[in-house]
């Protein structure tokens, strides 16, 4: 079972002040850049290529359901980001409740070793690239993407990247970063589904209610609440290693991939604060209305 968030939060505290933990965690960095070749050309490329196609057929069969039981009307951009939201839906889907399941399996007591060169776990990161590699092109010629989400996509290809390629790849919060953190986009597809649609929120006012609720509980707890500590604590290995490494390019490269780290986790904390105001605006404008109608009846 894996650790709590409260212990984490503690390790990690611990972290800075232990000589002997940071004197073990930089001996990796003589360790092999990158894992066996045979390895990545036989099991990830293939299972990235599988995940390009996996969101493909999604993709590509979500416009008969869309034709067939969407509201009629729909021009083809909106067309489009229904059947993008439908395969994020499924995608996420996947990846949170894997994440889940395989993050409940792991050690609660990781050595250094197993935290920073742990064999396994790279489905979740394979998936991510096949997902991230599918969602770009898509996003940005198909569903006008926005510019950030472009961005976000880039920055997990880096982040993923380490983790399928790298000897040191920090495989042990695999199952949590790029797994249960999706969990919070299966809200977010059918909230985005509402937004782009606004015959559905007048429609089915009580129903967009709930899910924006329930995206916001979900995404303060998983991606704020429990993604900040594990991914601090993942960071400073990462950067134990590569800082203390001789070789230039795996610097540059993971320098780069910190870098990303530090954007995904600007964006969570971004995203919770823009989530809290206008949780409370809602809710606020909900009790506002409720005593207007009140009085109306009084």
């Amino acid at each position: 079972m894996s650790a709590s968030t409260i212990s984490i939060a503690r390790d990690l505290f611990k972290m800075f002040w232990n000589e002997e933990r940071d004197a073990e965690v930089r001996a990796f960095a003589k360790a092999p850049m990158f894992r066996p070749m045979e390895y990545i050309l036989q099991r990830v490329i293939p299972e990235i290529v599988e995940a390009v196609f996996f969101c493909t057929i999604i993709y590509v069969f979500s416009f008969y359901f869309v034709d067939h039981l969407a509201p009629k009307g729909l021009n083809q951009l909106k067309r489009n980001k229904l059947c993008y939201q439908i395969t994020n839906f499924f995608a996420n889907l996947l990846l949170g409740t894997a994440g889940f399941y395989y993050n409940a399996q792991l050690n609660e007591s990781p050595t250094p070793q197993e935290l920073v060169q742990k064999e396994g776990m790279h489905f979740f990161a394979s998936f991510q690239l096949g997902y991230q590699f599918w969602a770009i092109p898509v996003g940005l010629l198909f569903v006008k993407e926005d510019p950030l989400m472009i961005l976000h996509h880039v920055a997990v290809i880096f982040a993923a990247s380490t983790m399928v390629f790298f000897t040191n790849g920090m495989r042990y919060w695999a199952p949590f970063v790029l797994g249960c953190v999706e969990i919070c986009s299966v809200p977010l597809a059918v909230m985005n589904a509402f937004k782009d649609n606004q015959d559905w929120i007048k429609k089915y006012p009580e129903y967009y209610l709930y899910v924006r609720t329930a995206f916001a509980l979900i995404f303060l707890h998983v991606r704020v609440w429990m993604f900040i500590p594990r991914n601090c604590m993942q960071m400073y290995d990462h950067v134990m290693t590569w800082s203390n490494s001789d070789n230039t390019v795996y610097q540059i490269y993971s320098f780069l991939v910190f870098f990303s780290s530090l954007f995904l986790t600007f964006l969570q904390v971004k995203w919770g604060y823009l989530i809290v105001r206008g949780f409370v605006k809602m809710y606020a404008d909900l009790l506002v209305g409720n005593k207007r109608m009140k009085a109306k009846t009084a």
